[in-house]
């Protein structure tokens, strides 16, 4: 499912697209060749872009700062967490403050918009 909607994320939406997903998957980046707002492979070494990405992984954990988590697996765990299960107030929030393009994870049967692209429990939704 995933290979499948990576596709369609690379053929179907502007090359310039900024997508919402899961801080563990690079595929978005790797093979769909889209830009990840915040990704743990991708880890910038400068100082202000550090913290912007703790800002980020901050941002999808609902606010939750990342460094009172304890270890780094602890925190991952969390984050993946929170995004799994991310209302679509959240996504919308976060799309606006960051000009996110789509938002890219499991299926949501609660959030009130249908996805533009969706193959199983996978899915893509515009957040414009």
């Amino acid at each position: 499912d995933e290979r499948e909607v990576t596709k369609w994320i690379a053929t179907e939406t502007p090359v310039d697209s900024v997508l919402l997903c899961d801080p563990d998957f690079h595929a978005v980046y790797l093979t769909a060749q889209r830009g990840n707002f915040v990704c743990w492979k991708h880890v910038p070494s400068g100082q202000d872009d550090i913290r912007e990405w703790r800002d980020r992984l901050v941002a999808v954990n609902g606010g939750r700062d990342i460094l009172t988590l304890g270890p780094l697996r602890i925190a991952m765990e969390e984050i993946q967490a929170s995004f799994q299960t991310m209302p679509y107030r959240t996504a919308t929030t976060l799309a606006r403050e960051y000009g996110l393009d789509y938002y890219y994870g499991p299926f949501r049967k609660t959030w009130p918009i249908e996805p533009d692209f969706r193959r199983g429990n996978v899915a893509v939704y515009s957040l414009r």
